[in-house]
C-alpha cells in the first residue's frame, strides 16, 4: 500500500510523459518514494527496464531542487541507494554546496568546508565523539556506539514514524532512564498535528497498540512435530509478535542450563539492534559465553 503511488507513477511513465511531469513532484516527496519509483521502473514491472530521458529528466531535477536536509535524508536506504541513482542520472549541481554534497554522497573527496552544516557535524562527530550528537537521520548513526544522552537527541529530534517505531531501541539504549525524557517523547506521540504530517496508517497504530508489554519477552510454546504446518504456525502466531532480540531466547537457554542439540533462530536479521559502543553485537557475547559453557559441560 505503502509503494503503490511510486508503481502508478511508474506506470504513468509509459502511458503519458506529460502526465507524468504534472504528478511527479506530488508523488515523490521524500527520498524512499524516489527510490521506489527508480527501482520499480528497473525492475521492468511496468514494461520498461530504463529510466529513459522523461523520468532521468525528473528524478535530475528533484535531486537538484530538493532541500539539502531532505537529500540528507534520502542517503539513507538501498536498492537502490541515492549514491545509485545519482551515478545513474548524472544530475548536474545547481552551486558548490550541491556539487560537494553529490561528492560526499559518492564517496569523493570534497572541501570540508563546502559541505552542509549537518554533514560537516557528522563527519567531525566520526573522529571525535566528544562533540554533541550531529542532527541528521539516526541510521547514520547507530554504528557510531551512542551513549543513552545522544539516543536522547535522536529521540527529541526524530520525526513522530521515526519515534514510534523506535521506542524499544530508545529503551535498550537506556533513553527512557534519564529524568524527564519519557514526558518529552510520550507528549511528541500524542500530538495531533504531528501524527497527521506522518501520514500513518491506522494499522500502524494498532501494531504499535498490540506491542505493548510484549516487546523483548521470550515466551514458551510447545509445538508437536506431527501437527500439521498450519496447526504449528497458527501456535507460533498466536503469541502476538513483539520486537527483535536475538540475544534473549540464547540468555534463558544459559541460565537454566540447557544444552540443545540444535538452534534454529527465524529473525529478520536485526540482532544489531542491542549491538555495544564496539565488540560483537549482544547475541554474539551471549552465543560464545554459552558455547563455552556447553563445551565445559561435556568435558
Amino acid at each position: 500500500m505503502k509503494d503503490m503511488p511510486a508503481l502508478l507513477l511508474a506506470a504513468l511513465s509509459v502511458t503519458s510523459s506529460q502526465h507524468l511531469k504534472k504528478v511527479f513532484g506530488r508523488v515523490i516527496d521524500n527520498g524512499r518514494m524516489l527510490r521506489n519509483f527508480v527501482q520499480i521502473l528497473r525492475s521492468g514491472t511496468v514494461g520498461r527496464k530504463s529510466l529513459g530521458s522523461v523520468p532521468k529528466s525528473l528524478v535530475q531535477g528533484w535531486l537538484n531542487e530538493v532541500s539539502e536536509r531532505k537529500l540528507i535524508e534520502a542517503s539513507v536506504g538501498t536498492e537502490p541507494s541515492l549514491r545509485d541513482i545519482v551515478r545513474m542520472v548524472h544530475p548536474k549541481p545547481k552551486d558548490a554546496g550541491r556539487e560537494a554534497l553529490y561528492g560526499w554522497l559518492l564517496g569523493k573527496p570534497v572541501a570540508a568546508e563546502r559541505l552542509p552544516a549537518a554533514v560537516q557535524d557528522f563527519v567531525r562527530y566520526q573522529s571525535e565523539r566528544s562533540q554533541e550528537v550531529p542532527d541528521v537521520p539516526f541510521q547514520m548513526l547507530t554504528a557510531l556506539g551512542l551513549k543513552a544522552e545522544g539516543w536522547a537527541q535522536v529521540a527529541l529530534r526524530g520525526g513522530w514514524q521515526m519515534v514510534r517505531m523506535n521506542l524499544n531501541t530508545f529503551a535498550r539504549h537506556g533513553v527512557f532512564e534519564i529524568d524527564g525524557i519519557a514526558e518529552r517523547i510520550a507528549a511528541k506521540l500524542v500530538e495531533r498535528d504531528a501524527i497527521e504530517r506522518a501520514r500513518v496508517f491506522p494499522y500502524q497504530l494498532m501494531v504499535a497498540y498490540q506491542s505493548l508489554d510484549r516487546e523483548q519477552v521470550v515466551r514458551d510454546v510447545e509445538v508437536n512435530p506431527r501437527d500439521s504446518v498450519i496447526t504449528n504456525a497458527q501456535k507460533l502466531a498466536s503469541i502476538g509478535g513483539g520486537g527483535t532480540n536475538c540475544s534473549a531466547p540464547l540468555a534463558r537457554l544459559k541460565n537454566h542450563n540447557l544444552c540443545p542439540d540444535l538452534v534454529i533462530l527465524i529473525s529478520d536479521n536485526e540482532s544489531w539492534v542491542d549491538a555495544r559502543a564496539s565488540g560483537p553485537t549482544q547475541m554474539m557475547g551471549v552465543w560464545e559465553n554459552w558455547v563455552e559453557c556447553i563445551e565445559a559441560v561435556e568435558l
